[in-house]
C-alpha cells in the first residue's frame, strides 16, 4: 500500500518538476529510488551494458536506461563485492593519493558487471586518511572505463563513501533526504555492503555519480542540459602537488605522521588548540571569543576573508560564478570539469548568463531561480559550509539549460555544521540573513543577487519555514532517522573498518537528532525575530538557543580516521 501511494505521490510530482529525486521512503523507508523512475518511459532505452548474472553463469546483454533508480537505489542496502587481482588492488591502495584506475569485476546483488574501473577519490577527506594511515578509502566505479558503453543498469558512474568524518553514519544520506524532501534535484543514494576479494571493505553510501546518466535522468536524455563540476580544492591543484597544509590533530597537537611524499614544514603550523582550527566568523572576521589554549595572533589569516592557507582561495578560475571577462579560459576550473562535451556557444552562453548575473540583471533569463533558492534554504538549514558558501567554494554541480544556470547538490558528509563551526551553539545558531561564511556577498553572486531581492529573499524565508516546520517539527525528520537505522544498525555494529565504532554511533544518531530539533527552532525564531538572522546581530545576542545539550564532535569531525583502521585486508589473505 506504502508502495501505492509513494508511486502516486511520485507521478504527481514529476509533471510539475520532471527527474525531481523525492525520495519517499519505501518498506523500511531508507531507499532513494523515487520519482525519476516514473519518467523512464520518455528516456532513450538505447544504452546496453555487459553483465553476467550469477544464476545462469552466462554473459548477456540487457536494455539499462535508467532501470538503475529501482534495481539500484531502489533497494535498502546493496551487496558490493569487487573482486580484482592482488596486484591491482596493491596499486590502488599505496597509491591512493594519485588516483589510479584499476580493472575489476564487480558484483552488485548477485549480478557482475566485468572490465569495470575503479579508483580512489575525494580530496581533503582523501588527504586526511592518507595522513592517518587509513585505507578505508572511498571509490569511483566507472563502468565503462574498459569495457565500451557498458553501463549498470543504465548508469555511468557510482560513487561508493566511506562515511568518513561522520560518526552518524547519516549526514550524507540525510541531507540527500531533505533535499529530495524540498524538491532539489539532487543524486540517488543508497548503503552498500562492501567486500573487496572477500575481505570485508565496510559499509558506505552507494551515491549516483554526477554523469551522462545523471543528467538524462533529471532532465530527460532528448535535453540540451551542460553539466560541469567546478572544483579549485582537487589534490592535484593543492600546493606543492597535492599536500594539504598540516592542520592540528582532535587534541589540538601537530603530531600526526607525515603523509607520504612530503614534508609539511612548509606549510603553516597551527597553534595549539583543543578542537577545530581557527576559522572566521560567519561575517568573515577572525574576531570570536578565543579559545581555550592558544592565541589567535599566531593564526595564519585566511586570504580573501577566510581562504585556506597557500592560496587556496575557492574564487578562482570561475568557480566562483563571477564574471572574469569574455575568455573561456578565465574560467577553466568550469570547463575544465565539463560532463559533457561543450562546444564554443556553450560556452559563451553560460558567460554571458555569468555576466547578467555580476551585474545583476536579465537573473530570470540567466538563473533558475527557484531551484536556486530551493538548493540556498537547504544548504542554508543543513550548515554546509564544505561548499558554495564558504571560502571553499566547491561540492556543487553547475548546470546551464537554454542560458539558464543552476546549482545542484554535491557531497555531504560535513553537512550539519561538522565543517568551520567551533561548536553546537554556532551550527543550530548559523545567521540565515547572513548566508555566507568568511566570504563576502559580491564573491558568491548566484545567491546573493537573489537574495538581494525581497521577492526572492521572502521565497527564500518560505522554504527554511518549510523545512523547519514540515521536514523537522511534523517529526518526519526523526521517523526517518529512526527507519533507516533499524535497517543498517546490524551492519554498523560489523563494520569492522569504521572510523569511530558501534558507540560512537549511537552517540552519534542522538546528538544529531536533538541537533537538527534545535536548528529547527532557532531558525523559525529568526525568521519571527525573537532571534538575530543576522552574524553581527547575533553577536551580543542573549535571546540564541540554548544548545548545551548537544555536543557537535559526536556527529563525527574531521581526523575522524586517525581511530579507524590501519590495515585493510589485502586480496587473498
Amino acid at each position: 500500500m506504502k508502495k501505492q501511494i509513494a508511486a502516486i505521490l511520485c507521478s504527481a510530482l514529476v509533471l510539475t518538476f520532471a527527474g525531481c529525486n523525492t525520495a519517499v521512503p519505501e518498506n523500511s523507508g531508507i531507499s532513494s529510488a523515487d520519482a525519476a523512475s516514473s519518467t523512464e518511459s520518455s528516456k532513450d532505452t538505447s544504452d546496453t551494458g555487459k553483465i553476467k548474472d550469477e544464476s545462469s553463469e552466462e554473459t548477456k546483454t540487457t536494455s539499462t536506461s535508467s532501470e538503475y533508480t529501482e534495481k539500484l537505489f531502489g533497494k535498502d542496502i546493496l551487496e558490493i563485492s569487487i573482486t580484482t587481482e592482488e596486484e591491482n588492488w596493491n596499486n590502488l591502495i599505496e597509491n591512493a593519493g594519485e588516483k589510479p584506475w584499476i580493472e575489476c569485476d564487480i558484483t552488485i546483488d548477485g549480478v557482475t558487471w566485468e572490465n569495470v574501473g575503479i579508483k580512489t577519490k575525494g580530496n581533503t577527506s582523501l588527504q586526511q586518511l592518507l595522513n592517518d594511515e587509513s585505507t578505508r578509502y572511498s571509490l569511483k566505479v566507472n563502468f565503462g572505463k574498459y569495457a565500451e558503453d557498458q553501463t549498470c543498469y543504465g548508469l555511468d558512474k557510482l560513487a561508493l563513501n566511506n562515511i568518513y568524518a561522520d560518526s552518524t553514519y547519516l549526514k550524507e544520506y540525510m541531507s540527500y533526504d531533505l533535499m529530495s524532501y524540498m524538491q532539489v534535484p539532487s543524486s540517488l543514494c543508497t548503503f552498500a555492503n562492501i567486500t573487496v576479494n572477500g575481505d570485508h571493505y565496510g559499509l558506505f553510501l552507494a551515491v549516483e555519480d554526477a554523469d551522462d546518466s545523471y543528467l538524462d535522468r533529471i532532465y530527460g536524455s532528448d535535453s540540451n542540459v551542460n553539466g560541469y563540476k567546478p572544483e579549485s580544492m582537487d589534490m592535484d591543484g593543492m600546493p606543492d602537488g597535492g599536500k594539504m597544509p598540516q592542520m592540528p590533530d582532535q587534541d589540538g597537537n601537530n603530531d600526526r605522521p607525515t603523509p607520504p611524499g612530503g614534508d609539511n614544514s612548509d606549510f603553516p603550523q597551527m597553534p595549539d588548540r583543543s578542537g577545530f582550527p581557527q576559522m572566521p566568523d560567519q561575517d568573515g572576521n577572525n574576531d570570536r571569543p578565543t579559545p581555550p589554549g592558544g592565541d589567535d595572533s599566531n593564526m595564519p589569516q585566511m586570504p580573501g576573508g577566510g581562504g585556506m592557507p597557500g592560496g587556496m582561495d575557492g574564487g578562482r578560475d570561475g568557480v566562483d560564478l563571477t564574471y572574469i571577462d569574455d575568455d573561456p579560459a578565465s574560467y577553466s576550473n568550469i570547463f575544465d570539469n565539463s560532463i559533457k562535451k561543450t562546444e564554443d556557444e556553450d560556452k559563451q552562453r553560460l558567460i554571458s548568463s555569468l555576466k547578467n548575473i555580476s551585474s545583476g540583471e536579465k537573473l530570470e533569463e540567466s538563473i533558475n531561480i527557484d531551484e536556486i533558492l530551493r538548493y540556498t534554504a537547504c544548504n542554508v538549514f543543513l550548515v554546509n559550509l564544505d561548499s558554495y558558501l564558504s571560502s571553499n567554494c566547491h561540492n556543487y554541480i553547475l548546470t546551464e539549460l537554454d542560458g539558464q544556470l543552476s546549482m545542484l547538490p554535491w557531497d555531504y558528509n560535513l553537512s550539519f555544521g561538522t565543517y568551520q563551526c567551533d561548536s553546537a551553539d554556532t551550527a543550530v545558531n548559523y545567521a540565515i540573513d547572513t548566508v555566507f561564511n568568511g566570504v563576502s556577498e559580491e564573491e558568491r553572486p548566484i545567491i546573493a543577487k537573489l537574495l538581494e531581492k525581497e521577492e526572492y529573499r521572502e521565497k527564500y524565508h518560505q522554504y527554511l519555514r518549510e523545512i523547519a516546520e514540515k521536514y523537522v517539527q511534523s517529526g518526519r525528520f526523526a521517523e526517518t532517522v529512526d527507519k533507516i537505522t533499524s535497517v543498517i544498525d546490524s551492519y554498523v555494529k560489523e563494520d569492522t573498518t569504521s572510523f569511530d565504532g558501534y558507540d560512537a554511533y549511537i552517540e552519534g544518531i542522538e546528538a544529531l537528532k536533538k541537533l537538527v530539533e534545535l536548528r529547527a527552532q532557532s531558525v523559525l525564531g529568526q525568521l519571527d525575530g525573537s532571534i538575530p538572522s543576522t552574524a553581527e546581530e547575533q553577536k551580543d545576542s542573549n535571546k540564541l538557543v540554548d544548545v548545551s545539550s548537544v555536543d557537535l564532535k559526536k556527529l563525527g569531525t574531521m581526523n575522524a580516521g586517525r581511530e579507524g583502521n590501519k590495515s585493510m585486508p589485502k586480496p587473498g589473505n
